[in-house]
């Protein structure tokens, strides 16, 4: 018996018993990781021989499975809402002007957020600064004098 060093991967590694080469990457700027997906799974499918496959695994498997779920989950959203405030109004017509009012609300919000206040006082610019402001006086008011001189 002969033994001799070879040189070979440090790690071999395998999913669902087949040898794999695993490749992470991510979207470029700009772009989803949807898009990213699509993009890798059309290569894959040019570049691959024949025989040969992929998997998506952690994140990116989690994406594919989900799809796009998200609107049935804010539909419950909203009805559950809608629901739990018909409850505690009693009406049935009541929660609608609380669910219409609230997107509306952000909306403006997000609006006035995002415009500069260009040629605008101020908030509060018909007050002086605190450096501008007079020294209080050290005297007590009446009141005070009166309940100094009772004690």
């Amino acid at each position: 018996m002969r033994v001799r060093e070879v040189v070979g991967p440090s790690l071999i590694s395998l999913y669902n018993l087949y040898p794999t080469a695993s490749i992470v990457g991510g979207p470029g700027e700009g772009f989803s990781s949807g898009e990213a997906i699509d993009v890798m799974e059309q290569i894959a499918g040019q570049t691959l021989p024949p025989g040969a496959g992929y998997e998506w695994t952690a994140m990116s498997y989690q994406e594919k499975q989900v799809g796009n779920q998200i609107v049935y989950v804010f539909g419950f959203a909203l009805l559950l809402v809608y629901l739990c405030l018909a409850g505690q109004y009693e009406s049935w017509i009541a929660p609608l002007s609380v669910l219409l009012a609230v997107p509306l609300s952000f909306a403006r919000a997000g609006r006035r957020l995002g415009r500069p206040r260009t040629g605008q006082q101020p908030l509060h610019a018909d007050r002086p600064r605190a450096a501008d402001r007079p020294e209080r006086e050290k005297t007590r008011s009446s009141s005070w004098k009166s309940l100094a001189n009772v004690a």
